[in-house]
């Protein structure tokens, strides 16, 4: 490298930061558009998380670039190079957080699970909802399945596994008769904006699926409303129709409803 390179780019610094800022505005873009290219049918799953790779790499190439902008702008500009360069934060800002989201689920140590109960024992099984599952090409069986074996020959129990990831997801009791926690179950549901698959109180079942903003993914949820004593238990089940993992979504849901229905965390 000759003397003349260093002062090449700090004549061009304002250009870097500006390569920078906008890699990451492309990167963004791409990787937004994954989700509703995947949903308008326009390309199929895999190939759209390669286009969400593609964004978030594109993403961390710019962040780096604007740090490399401001890296020279602080040798130069001392502790002024943070309000003179804009364009090199932000593009650090933004290129990291989107990099981050992404990174951060499927590293999120998230176990490789899509059917998550309050309930292993004995999971609320789908009724009404079986036909939509296959009608929708769902590639994940509505059965709960105990023990799952991997391409590689590995096998994974599948209520271990959501015990030591979500212990928090339990059965909730409630100290009312199961007519009235049946109706505070459905307000529930309809609070969580769900559509409703099947509502039988006689039964003492609600399905309903629910979907995802970003790509679209469609899971489903049964709860089970019976009696448990002089009150009642509701035993909730939420599983995906397509995808091995789920990233904790389905125990995100069933978190959220139960905060709905009790106004409490799981715990």
């Amino acid at each position: 490298m000759t003397d003349a390179t260093p002062n090449w780019f700090v004549r061009n610094n304002a250009r870097i930061a500006a390569i920078g800022l906008g890699i990451v505005v492309l990167g963004t873009v791409i990787a937004m558009l994954a989700g509703p290219l995947y949903q308008a049918k326009l390309i199929a799953l895999f190939p759209a998380f390669g286009v969400l790779r593609a964004g978030v790499i594109a993403c961390a190439v710019g962040a780096a670039v604007g740090l490399l902008s401001l890296v020279i702008s602080l040798s130069k500009e001392g502790g002024q190079a943070f309000t003179r360069n804009p364009q090199a934060l932000v593009a650090i800002v933004v290129g990291l957080v989107v990099f981050y989201v992404p990174f951060s689920m499927s590293r999120g140590g998230f176990p490789p699970i899509h059917d998550v109960t309050t309930d292993i024992e004995n999971p609320p099984a789908f009724v009404d909802a079986l036909a939509l599952r296959q009608s929708t090409g769902a590639t994940n069986v509505a059965e709960y399945v105990r023990v799952v074996k991997r391409p590689n020959g590995t096998e994974l129990n599948v209520p271990e596994l959501q015990q030591k990831a979500f212990p928090d997801i339990q059965p909730v009791k409630m100290d009312v008769p199961p007519a009235e926690a049946y109706a505070k179950a459905m307000a529930a549901v309809k609070k969580m904006k769900w559509t409703i698959i099947a509502d039988k109180p006689g039964e003492g079942r609600i399905e309903a699926s629910d979907k995802t903003a970003w790509f679209g993914f469609i899971d489903d949820v049964v709860i089970r409303v019976q009696p448990d004593g002089a009150g009642s238990r509701v035993d909730v089940r939420s599983v995906s129709r397509i995808g091995f993992g789920d990233v904790g979504k389905n125990a995100k849901r069933i978190r959220a409803y139960v905060l709905n229905l009790t106004g409490a965390r799981s715990h």
